[in-house]
């Protein structure tokens, strides 16, 4: 896929808030990924995937403020990804 410049910018600008999310969860064991939280990295990394990237930067920034964001209704679509897979899963868009 070849990117425009405006493009591999708003790329890499997405991929590094990706990361720093799931850094941030990672050095602070008292944070836990909320399934709210896991699905929208999973929508942002989708839309990564995808060349989406404002709509991934939108769903970023409901992970990072779940606490503004997150419905009291919330249903999830079952158990959380961990930070992990999330990270496998950000590493294998990112190389391919």
């Amino acid at each position: 896929m070849t990117l425009t410049p405006e493009d591999a910018v708003a790329r890499r600008d997405l991929s590094l808030r990706i990361e720093r999310l799931l850094d941030r969860l990672v050095s602070d064991p008292t944070r836990e990924l909320s399934c709210f939280q896991s699905d929208r990295i999973i929508y942002a990394l989708r839309q990564l995937q995808d060349g989406h990237f404002a709509d991934g930067e939108w769903a970023m920034l409901h992970a990072e403020r779940s606490d503004l964001f997150e419905p009291n209704d919330y249903v999830p679509r079952g158990r959380p990804a961990t930070i992990g897979e999330l990270a496998a899963r950000l590493k294998s868009v990112l190389a391919g």
